[in-house]
């Protein structure tokens, strides 16, 4: 990742230690260290006219009327030292000023990048990396904390997201989506502000392709994510329509639609197309590689996704960014049907009405009154996060939960990964920019739905490509079909033909059997006390001997063990 970390009270020399490669900036004042590296690309330091130092971590964009701008360093400093950065800012960014007795922190108003700030002894140190944090602090887990991760993301995935932006261990703090921070040796302040709308209708089309363009200011090295889905689409017709050199990369099983309507694509307009299976992203030692994975992911990951690491390091030998579809669903509203759903319901909202749909009861791993912990903790968390939504948006309900969707998701599913892809390329992702998110308001609930926002960038930049079907897996439907339409299909496909592939839960917990168990043996397991090793046991051996109900109680204790 690019990364940061620095400290009032910890010695140069400590700090230096847990650096995980050389730092491209080191800054000392008067018991204050800081050091910070990574990618060049996502890691930009200089001075001020102040004479302030700053340190910008990740990849920040100029919002200017409909455009997005690639910043030079003269026009980053500019924007740096005004009061309104968050809002002229869009990307995914923190951006940390330096005094000599003080620093002034700031990150993006989605949460994209973030902080963890230990107050053991006052602030003892602050860092941008999961894995520096655990190096050098004594953290554990606040079950209380943990209780919105555990309840609405275990097993651990990335199509739910949690309703809290508390950092999960004790006396550790997390710099929330917009939020200004002020940290010195006896002071740490921290104001924030939640995510509304642009109040101004801007055109979402070019906002659209001028964020598609923007990385191309510094780099001809870009690999597109290519399916047969809708939400890459726009994106590649941007890309094609504009004369730019594309190639595609497909990740996954090579026997899918989504597979051959990308490669078909790929052959009949002259880009190069790459596949990536889930067996060469794994790396020779499938084991440390998801035990590192997730010691710096934590755990919100899940282990089985370890391999995506490989697959980066793939791309990245060809290629220094990468564009993906994602947070596309959003303006289509496919993210959760529940949100669809409340085109039905009254306007009187609670909690409930969100944790209908969030709230889960993952398998018993921990003893009673731990568990009770993490329910409470969820309760209180979900409680808090309505309360401070507005009452009413004056839209239909959908947007209402979505609003509630954009507070939440991105920090708590793409914040992890940004920073650690972050010294690997650039993970860019144009559907998920504050500027175009707030168009989703703007624009109708009936054209959305109708697929209208996508459609017409394809249809502007690259029609063409209206003439390949679109596709799920192992399903296609001609282009005229709407997504809803296809997932319909896929339900009838997969009801017909169950899958009878080794799942990737499988093929991992398969090959690992013999270090797993030995983790379960091991001392740190047996005489951690939250843990009801009786049950975790029986999980084991059931799964081993071809209970495949197992196999989520398994995944849930391994992810929470390699993840703390």
């Amino acid at each position: 990742m690019s990364w940061l970390v620095g400290s009032f009270t910890e010695t140069e020399e400590r700090i230096r230690e847990c650096c995980p490669d050389a730092p491209l900036v080191s800054i000392k004042h008067k018991g204050l260290v800081i050091n910070a590296g990574g990618n060049p690309r996502t890691c930009r330091h200089g001075l001020l006219a102040t004479g302030e130092a700053y340190i910008v971590l990740g990849y920040p964009l100029y919002l200017h009327g409909d455009k997005y701008i690639p910043l030079c360093d003269a026009k980053l400093c500019e924007l740096i030292m005004q009061d309104d950065m968050q809002q002229k800012l869009d990307g995914h960014w923190l951006i940390m000023l330096v005094k000599e007795d003080s620093i002034r922190i700031v990150n993006d108003s989605l949460g994209k990048r973030s902080l963890y700030i230990s107050t053991q002894q006052k602030v003892s140190l602050f860092t941008t990396s999961l894995a520096i944090l655990k190096s050098v602090v004594s953290a554990e887990l606040d079950f209380r904390k943990t209780g919105s991760l555990w309840h609405t993301m275990f097993p651990a995935s990335n199509d739910r997201y949690s309703p809290s932006h508390r950092c999960s261990y004790y006396n550790t703090e997390m710099l929330s989506p917009g939020s200004v921070a002020i940290i010195s040796r006896t002071r740490f302040e921290v104001s924030q502000s939640q995510f509304l709308p642009d109040s101004s209708k801007r055109d979402i089309i070019s906002l659209l392709s001028s964020c598609c363009l923007a990385p191309l200011k510094d780099t001809t090295r870009l690999a597109i994510g290519l399916s047969g889905g809708m939400d890459i689409r726009p994106l590649l017709a941007i890309y094609l329509g504009s004369g730019v050199k594309v190639s595609a990369i497909y990740y996954g099983n090579d026997d899918t639609e989504d597979y051959r309507i990308g490669k078909q694509m790929a052959t009949d307009l002259g880009f190069e197309h790459h596949h990536i299976s889930f067996e060469s992203a794994e790396s020779a030692d499938p084991w440390q590689q998801a035990v590192n994975y997730m010691y710096s992911r934590g755990i919100s990951a899940n282990p089985i996704d370890a391999p995506y690491f490989g697959l980066y390091r793939q791309i990245a030998e060809s290629f220094d960014t990468y564009v993906s579809g994602y947070f596309g669903e959003l303006y289509r509203f496919r993210f959760y049907v529940a949100h669809l759903l409340s085109i039905f319901k009254g306007k009187h909202r609670s909690s409930a009405d969100l944790s209908a749909y969030l709230y889960r009861i993952p398998p018993s791993i921990f003893k009673p009154e731990f568990a009770r912990m993490l329910h409470d903790g969820y309760v209180e968390d979900i409680r808090s996060a309505f309360a401070s939504m507005p009452a009413t948006i004056g839209k239909p309900n959908p947007f209402w939960y979505d609003l509630f969707l954009a507070r939440y998701a991105p920090m708590s599913v793409v914040s992890g990964t940004l920073a650690a892809m972050d010294e690997i390329l650039l993970d860019h992702m144009p559907w998920l920019q504050r500027g175009i998110i707030s168009q989703h308001w703007h624009n109708s609930f009936a054209y959305q739905l109708g697929e209208g926002i996508h459609r017409r960038a394809v249809s502007q930049f690259y029609p063409t490509l209206e003439k390949y079907p679109l596709a799920l897996l192992h399903v296609r439907a001609p282009y005229y079909y709407r997504q809803y339409m296809v997932k319909l299909k896929m339900w009838k496909h997969y009801r017909n033909r169950p899958m009878t592939r080794e799942s990737r839960s499988e093929r991992f917990l398969n090959r690992n059997k013999e270090n797993i168990l030995d983790l379960f043996l091991s001392r740190r397991v047996q005489e951690y006390h939250p843990y009801d090793t009786a049950k975790i046991d029986k999980a084991l051996n059931a799964f081993y001997n071809g209970d495949k109900s197992a196999i989520s109680t398994v995944l849930c204790w391994l992810g929470f063990e390699l993840g703390r």
